[in-house]
């Protein structure tokens, strides 16, 4: 269930409801629900070309200057995605192996980006 931040005493106080319009979204074209260990499952899969070949895997992340491909920013260190949807957010920072990284998971709106918070963790651990 998503929530608005309507009070910092009382964050959790009101429900955000989907729109018709969110519920007549089709599944799979960005929106997901997921667990922290799911997602890190999943984006390490592909990483690690568990999912897709090792030439497609390749060709996702041939790039290290942060541009957008396969769903994700490709920096040179690190790989980095984020998403806003219906009251929920994630960020997420991993290492270009998949073996580790930062995922942030929210059901409120913040005024803090969930991608540059995982992307600074990432930085600030060293992974």
């Amino acid at each position: 269930m998503a929530y608005k931040d309507v009070s910092e005493l009382l964050p959790y106080l009101v429900r955000q409801r989907e729109s018709p319009v969110a519920l007549r979204r089709k599944l799979g074209t960005g929106n997901m629900y997921s667990t922290v260990d799911d997602l890190f499952q999943l984006e390490q899969a592909i990483q690690q070309s568990r999912l897709l070949k090792p030439a497609t895997t390749a060709a996702l992340f041939n790039a290290t200057d942060g541009s957008y491909r396969g769903g994700l920013y490709n920096y040179r260190h690190f790989v980095s995605s984020h998403g806003v949807e219906s009251g929920y957010e994630s960020g997420l920072a991993l290492s270009r192996d998949g073996k580790s990284g930062v995922i942030l998971l929210s059901n409120r709106h913040t005024t803090l980006s969930l991608s540059k918070q995982a992307r600074k963790l990432y930085r600030q651990l060293n992974l």
